[in-house]
């Protein structure tokens, strides 16, 4: 986990989230379902909020790491010449 690939993955991340509030269509559903689901985890926004996107820190994702990702019962399909 680089520090500049942090870096670039954090600004285009923050982009879409710019990109997502400034167009109508897509923030809409997100304001009814912070009516629907209030109180609920469907309430929040998958791509997160500014400052979600900036707290995330390299150890975080470390950790996420090392918890979730694993070859454990991986399958592995290899076709062609």
């Amino acid at each position: 986990f680089p520090a500049d690939a942090i870096k670039k993955i954090r600004s285009q991340m923050l982009m879409d989230l710019k990109v997502f509030w400034d167009n109508p269509s897509s923030f809409s559903g997100q304001l009814m379902q912070e009516v629907v689901y209030a109180g609920h985890p469907f309430s929040k926004n998958a791509l997160g909020t500014p400052d979600s996107v900036s707290a995330i820190t390299r150890d975080d994702l470390v950790a996420f790491y090392k918890q979730y990702i694993s070859p454990c019962e991986v399958k592995c399909a290899i076709v062609g010449d």
